[in-house]
Order: structure tokens, then C-alpha cells, then sequence
């Protein structure tokens, strides 16, 4: 489900549940892509041959002349659905090379 679009009150959720047309919001691809308001102003930014394929033929969203700007905007997406996970801090060039000798 999704985390911004459906509630995660427990008591919200079986009391709904019991509704005869009650249908959670599924946080699948499409939903984050096209409609989840979450992501709303990262769709805003993307050009216009993006957001058609987005919204027509999302398998071309990886064409050759998108396939920079849709990696972005993915990258975007997670950092704000995951924000453990990137960190806000920025990481000076010497730590970089400190954790790549250390990688070695």
C-alpha cells in the first residue's frame, strides 16, 4: 500500500477493510510513476517527451533519448521514498577516495 496515499492506522484500516468497496492504494510502478502526489513535483520537472511516455508507453521510458532523465527522476524517487537510505550529508571527494582504497 501505498504510505502517503492510503492511511497506516491500524483501526482505520479494519474498519475499512469491512467496506464492501474498500480498496487500498497499491504503491506499484504505475501508481509511483503517474498518479502517487508524492512524486507530483519531480513529475513536474521532467520534459514533455518523458511524461508522454510515462503516461503512454511506459516501456519507453528507457529509450536511448530519455534513459539519462528517467534514471534521474528514478533516483529522486527513491531517495524521497527510502531517505535511510541517501543520507542528506555530502561526501567530500578525499572520504570518496578513503572508501574506494578501502574498498581495494
Amino acid at each position: 500500500m501505498c504510505r502517503y496515499c492510503t492511511t497506516l492506522d491500524d483501526d482505520t484500516l479494519i474498519l475499512m477493510s469491512e467496506q464492501p468497496f474498500f480498496e487500498p492504494i497499491i504503491e506499484d510502478e504505475l501508481h509511483v510513476l503517474r498518479t502517487c502526489p508524492n512524486y507530483h513535483d519531480l513529475r513536474m520537472g521532467l520534459s514533455d517527451t518523458l511524461k508522454e511516455r510515462i503516461f503512454r508507453e511506459p516501456a519507453e521510458v528507457f529509450a536511448s533519448d530519455t534513459i539519462t532523465e528517467a534514471s534521474r527522476f528514478l533516483v529522486r524517487v527513491f531517495k524521497r521514498r527510502f531517505p535511510r537510505k541517501y543520507p542528506k550529508t555530502k561526501t567530500s571527494r578525499i572520504q570518496l577516495q578513503a572508501i574506494h582504497h578501502d574498498l581495494q
